[in-house]
């Protein structure tokens, strides 16, 4: 068999993102790699096999913010059952092995395809600068955080809803799974172990310039706009994003980022009610929905529990 050349993409090229429809002929498999997510997406005969496994990072030869996409595979046949392991090495092909568990989903038809739809986590965000950050009294900052996204699963893509899908940013088809590209740990957010709810924790860079973001193909970015009215400096432990109320967008270039969001610190410590902005912080190029957000945002009140940042004032520096 004439050898399948892999190809490698970067969040640069939007011919190649990975929030698409893919068209995945039957008794082929996919192999796709966003991020530290390795997915193998197999197209059988009356089912559909997804097995995903993460990357170990000190054995990786490639960066782990490309996205790797292989071209369709056909399935190895071992019996009567189909093998759902790549095919061997060969000239310009590299190892793709999974270690995860492999789900399958069964019906009489199965479609042509399938299409990948990024999404925000489904609970809040706790950001932890990994530097000290103080907000001056009476001024205000931008910083830009990163967090890692979802990746929605639908079947049964066909072509004539790909351009539909691409513009509406929702998934055509059946949604049949939701895969983190990384896992993050567990989190409480609240004043008390009584009163608050469990978020996920991450630690990220807070980059002052939107032109310092180093962008990766699994994670995608949110500016987030701090007003300090107090008359002490400000200082900000951790911030925590509202992310099941965000959309994500994707830039001209390829980068996913979301709405912008403001908080307004007080003189007492209190922060004012956080308001999500209409578009996006930080890109100057155009702007489009790829993943709605998993909530609606109905009043003020749904996003009140969000607008504690958890930091506080800072009476000496």
């Amino acid at each position: 068999m004439e050898s399948l050349v892999a190809m490698v993409e970067t969040t640069q090229n939007t011919n190649q993102i990975w929030w698409r429809n893919f068209e995945l002929p039957g008794g082929f498999h996919q192999n796709l790699q966003i991020g530290p997510t390795k997915l193998q997406i197999s197209h059988l005969e009356r089912e559909w096999r997804i097995a995903a496994s993460r990357v170990d990072e000190s054995a990786s030869s490639n960066p782990l913010g490309q996205l790797i996409l292989d071209l369709p595979i056909p399935v190895i046949a071992s019996g009567t059952a189909p093998v759902l392991t790549p095919n061997a090495p060969a000239a310009g092909n590299r190892t793709f092995n999974l270690d995860g568990d492999v789900k399958r989903y069964a019906g009489r038809r199965t479609g042509a395809g399938f299409r990948l739809v990024p999404v925000m986590a489904d609970r809040p965000v706790v950001c932890r600068p990994l530097n000290q950050i103080f907000v001056l009294p009476g001024d205000h900052v931008e910083l830009f955080v990163s967090t890692p996204v979802w990746i929605n699963v639908f079947l049964d893509t066909t072509a004539s809803a790909a351009a539909s899908a691409a513009a509406s940013g929702q998934g055509e088809g059946t949604h049949v799974a939701e895969i983190p590209t990384v896992r993050l740990t567990d989190t409480w957010i609240g004043s008390s172990t009584v009163e608050g709810e469990l978020g996920y924790s991450a630690l990220t860079k807070a980059r002052l310039s939107y032109q310092d973001v180093v962008f990766r193909s699994h994670m995608v970015t949110t500016g987030v706009v701090i007003r300090n009215l107090a008359l002490q400096p400000l200082r900000l432990d951790r911030i925590s994003l509202p992310a099941p109320y965000l959309h994500i967008y994707a830039t001209s270039g390829g980068a996913l980022c979301t709405e912008g969001v403001l908080l307004e610190h007080k003189e007492g410590g209190q922060f004012a009610e956080l308001e999500i902005m209409r578009h996006p912080l930080g890109p100057t190029e155009a702007c489009s929905v790829v993943g709605r957000s998993r909530r609606d945002l109905i009043d003020h009140t749904v996003v009140r529990a969000f607008s504690s940042f958890l930091s506080r004032r800072e009476s000496s520096l």
